[in-house]
């Protein structure tokens, strides 16, 4: 006995089809993010867990790991709402087609994390952390030059200040000279 219903319109499979499967896409996509929530949930309590004795010079051992984690908590919620409604799936549909990421600006970048880290005790905190802004945003593609040298200046300033006026952390001078002259940057700004 034949089918009395004729043949589907051209695309209706496609679109029945394509429901569940940018369902199924989109579950996909929140998957490392679940993990990823409830990883850093399960941190942040054990972080409970942390005494410290908080003054008001000091926020205590417990502040940073905790508003570390609530920041990546936030982030995460935040990147789930976005590919819950979907708004990821056309960046990611558009990604799919694009080729992958150039290696060696990935690779140049862990190396400036790595030079960052060995200038920080050879330089100073201040001129390495300036230098590292400075040259990351190049890397990262901005040629105006304008807009890095105003973020790495600004960013190196709120980080001195934050640091040394309000957490206390001893930040590295450097060796030799320049040990010097991070001691009369920090006499300038008023932070020693």
């Amino acid at each position: 006995m034949a089918s009395s219903a004729g043949p589907a319109a051209p695309g209706a499979d496609s679109e029945q089809a394509g429901a569940p499967d940018r369902l199924g896409g989109r579950l996909a996509r929140l998957g490392p993010y679940v993990v990823l929530l409830a990883a850093t949930g399960f941190l942040f309590a054990d972080s409970l867990r942390i005494r410290s004795t908080t003054s008001s010079t000091d926020l205590g051992a417990a502040f940073w790991p905790r508003a570390i984690l609530a920041l990546l908590m936030l982030c995460t919620l935040l990147r789930i709402g976005i590919v819950a409604r979907g708004r990821g799936a056309a960046s990611a549909a558009a990604a799919a087609d694009e080729p992958p990421d150039d290696l060696r600006a990935v690779a140049v970048a862990f190396g400036l994390i790595v030079a960052y880290v060995w200038l920080s005790a050879t330089i100073g905190f201040a001129l390495a952390t300036f230098g590292y802004l400075l040259v990351m945003a190049f890397v990262l593609g901005y040629r105006n030059r304008v807009v890095p040298l105003a973020v790495a200046l600004s960013s190196t300033l709120v980080l001195l200040y934050f640091f040394v006026r309000f957490v206390y952390v001893p930040l590295p001078l450097g060796e030799g000279m320049w040990a010097d002259l991070s001691v009369a940057l920090f006499h300038t700004l008023g932070l020693y």
